[in-house]
């Protein structure tokens, strides 16, 4: 095959993955951290800890082109990288001699995997991380330049600490050369010296500033994490034995049976061409996934398992990767033209296999849902919403959207809370503590508040009203029952919140047997959401159903870890 050929091959291969992702792209936002990583990205602002800041620049770039609304923009910056990531991944299987048909068919199956799509399609960070984390991979067992290697390996660790599991190839290429090891080191710190972005952007003030990481205090515990409980956590054996068995079922879905055992002659094909490279890929995949299922291993993350796929995405692609080198042995031994033609027609079938869950061109349920909490106050407030599928869908709507300014969002899960962003009367808000205590006062501060979710220790009279609750009573406030427009198809964690938490909307302004059908919707999509299930036990209540108010509450109090 002419070297001419050869060269063209990636870039057709490019085109036509960006093709389909482009007719699978989300239009908007998506669940989970998506709303608040693009608001981070057109405002150039600080995200979540780390903070993200190559992320941020990447994708920045992005929404500063001409074309659509700034979160569809922001989507191409993920849809580019896994394109990129997956001629990268060509380059690597043909490095590993796995022929050129073997190559082309592997690259474009795991372009066109679950989790890979769906990472490719929304704004997040796993899309870029994977590229690099590609990247690192092919330069490294291709034997091209260690410092470059080095280097995007930096990079990579700024785009996700997930990267650190990395590890043993980086140590496989500068072991026993002191050299080589010195300045390594000194490449790391190059590319460390992107986090300085956190503290200079944060000095500027800018409208997402998570942290405030303009000085060392801050700025250690952004990129520490140390902002989140979970990171001082004890693990447990059970819990990483949890995360280990969730792995398996994820590479179940994923890939048939048929495919999968494929992976154990493809080892023993590797091994025969590179022992050594053989116990490098049998490493990177077993601290990827001990040390991943580590990092997930939070007693009281209750959610962990359903957020899990996306943090797995190496170790599905290492074994697919295994799964193409067993059937490159099987062409050595058969040495048959038509399986070799078959293989081409494996990623159509994934294709069509696919297509249906990871299509988010219809997706608006987040930035609907957004769109309908911000109708429905009618004065100036405080808002605290629960969980981050609440608050980062608002975020987006109000600072890149420019809807409801008046509104100062606050994080609900934490005390003291920690504003989301600022613009309430043109005040900074960052440097107030708000408690259950500053809510129970709330009458006497001249603001109502807004309550996505009830506890016991908010002792104010609340008043429903829309999406949400009022903590100050007398306000004649007009509920926002227009439908929301979802598919009851996305079945992820978020979407599934999102939507339960619309029906139970619904239903705390209904009565009878609608308010029932209405409820048991609600708790049908949140079947392992807690907090829905405490809100779902009352309205249960308030209509007199005392046995499904038990269930329901008995419900909430398993998946959080209590006892009646």
């Amino acid at each position: 095959m002419s070297k001419r050929y050869l060269l063209f091959t990636p870039v057709i291969l490019f085109l036509f993955v960006f093709g389909v992702y482009l007719t699978t792209a989300a239009s908007t936002i998506a669940p989970d951290d998506s709303g608040e990583l693009v608001s981070a990205a057109y405002g150039l602002g600080v995200a979540h800890p780390p903070g993200y800041p190559l992320y941020t620049l990447f994708t920045s770039l992005f929404t500063r082109l001409p074309l659509g609304p700034i979160a569809w923009r922001a989507n191409l910056a993920s849809l580019t990288a896994i394109a990129l990531a997956m001629m990268v991944l060509f380059f690597l299987m043909r490095a590993s001699h796995f022929g050129y048909t073997v190559s082309l068919s592997g690259a474009l199956t795991a372009a066109f995997l679950v989790t890979v799509w769906r990472q490719a399609v929304i704004s997040e960070v796993y899309a870029l991380t994977l590229f690099l984390a590609l990247c690192v991979i092919w330069l490294a067992f291709s034997g091209k330049s260690w410092h470059l290697t080095v280097f995007i390996w930096g990079l990579s660790l700024i785009g996700h600490y997930q990267s650190l599991f990395l590890f043993p190839l980086i140590f496989w290429k500068l072991a026993n050369n002191h050299r080589k090891l010195l300045v390594g080191l000194l490449l790391l710190c190059l590319t460390g010296g992107l986090f300085s972005y956190l503290p200079i952007r944060a000095a500027r003030s800018p409208n997402l500033n998570w942290g405030k990481a303009d000085n060392l205090t801050n700025f250690s515990a952004q990129v520490t994490r140390l902002q989140y409980k979970e990171v001082k956590q004890k693990r447990t054996l059970a819990g990483l034995l949890a995360q280990v068995g969730y792995f398996g079922r994820i590479v179940s879905g994923e890939l048939p049976l048929y495919l999968v055992w494929l992976a154990v002659p493809g080892i023993y094909y590797l091994f025969k061409r590179s022992r050594e490279k053989t116990i490098i890929w049998l490493s990177l995949f077993a601290v990827y996934l001990l040390f991943t299922g580590a990092a997930l291993n939070y007693p009281t993350l209750t959610r962990a398992l359903h957020l899990g796929p996306k943090f797995y995405l190496l170790d599905q692609l290492i074994i697919l990767i295994w799964v193409f080198a067993g059937l490159r042995y099987l062409l050595d031994l058969t040495s048959s033209k038509w399986l070799s033609v078959g293989l081409l027609a494996v990623p159509l079938i994934f294709i069509g296999r696919n297509f249906q869950e990871s299509d988010f061109s219809h997706y608006h349920l987040a930035l609907d849902y957004a769109h309908r909490v911000l109708e429905t106050p009618v004065d100036r407030g405080k808002l605290f919403l629960r969980e981050d599928f609440e608050i980062f869908p608002v975020v987006y709507a109000s600072l890149v959207e420019g809807k409801r300014p008046d509104l100062a969002v606050f994080d609900f899960n934490r005390e003291p809370f920690q504003p989301v962003f600022e613009n309430l009367d043109g005040d900074k808000i960052y440097n107030q503590s708000f408690n259950y205590q500053s809510i129970n006062q709330a009458l006497t501060l001249g603001y109502p508040f807004y309550l996505a979710v009830l506890t016991r220790r908010i002792t104010v009279p609340t008043t429903f009203a829309g999406l949400l609750y009022s903590a100050l009573p007398g306000l004649n406030l007009k509920s926002v029952h227009r439908p929301f427009r979802f598919e009851e198809k996305f079945a992820d964690y978020a979407s599934r919140y999102l939507a339960s938490r619309y029906y139970l909307s619904l239903a705390a302004g209904s009565t009878g047997r609608r308010g029932e059908e209405l409820l048991a919707k609600s708790s049908a999509l949140a079947f392992d959401i807690g907090p829905i299930h405490r809100e779902l036990a009352r309205n249960f209540e308030r209509l007199g159903l005392a046995r499904k108010a038990f269930n329901e509450m008995s419900l909430a109090f398993k998946l959080e870890g209590q006892g009646l």
